[in-house]
């Protein structure tokens, strides 16, 4: 039986879910990532419209559902990640990784395509500091920040 590793990349914003060459990221994303290792029968591997390697289109959708599920019914606790002061986004990532790794275990298909690994890409919260009075030049950083993002999100739509 012929097996491999199929390396796919989850995005913790929207769940999207591509395929990932180490070839390809020679720049850290800027948001959180999954790179989720996958151990599959070759005869599930297939490749998309660029030439990458990702499962069939049967597996690739299941996939798909499965993480846009998870980013969906754990939108608040990334939310709560991003807004933690401090260092307490490190005690918030632990449980949110383990939850993710049980939707991934769910979408196991036994003896086909099982769980390798899942790592941690991007830049994920750790530390964070927040003062009672954030100082003017704190404040139009972060009217700056959310023009960004309500930019960002118009394009999504």
């Amino acid at each position: 039986m012929q097996t491999d590793i199929l390396n796919l990349i989850v995005d913790n914003i929207d769940g999207d879910v591509g395929a990932f060459s180490y070839d390809r990221y020679d720049l850290v994303p800027d948001t959180p990532y999954f790179l989720v290792k996958l151990i599959t029968k070759k005869t599930n591997i297939a490749e998309n419209n660029d030439g990458e390697r990702v499962l069939r289109r049967k597996e690739m959708r299941k996939f798909q559902e499965a993480t846009r599920m998870f980013m969906t019914k754990h939108e608040n606790e990334m939310e709560a990640i991003y807004e933690a002061t401090n260092n307490s986004a490190l005690k918030l990532i632990p449980p949110y990784v383990s939850a993710f790794i049980e939707a991934v275990q769910a979408f196991e298909i036994p003896g086909e395509v099982e769980l390798d690994g899942i790592d941690l890409l991007g830049v994920w919260p750790g530390f964070t500091a927040k003062k009672k009075t954030p100082s003017l030049l704190r404040q139009n950083f972060d009217d700056d920040l959310d023009a960004r993002l309500d930019d960002h999100l118009k394009g999504m739509n």
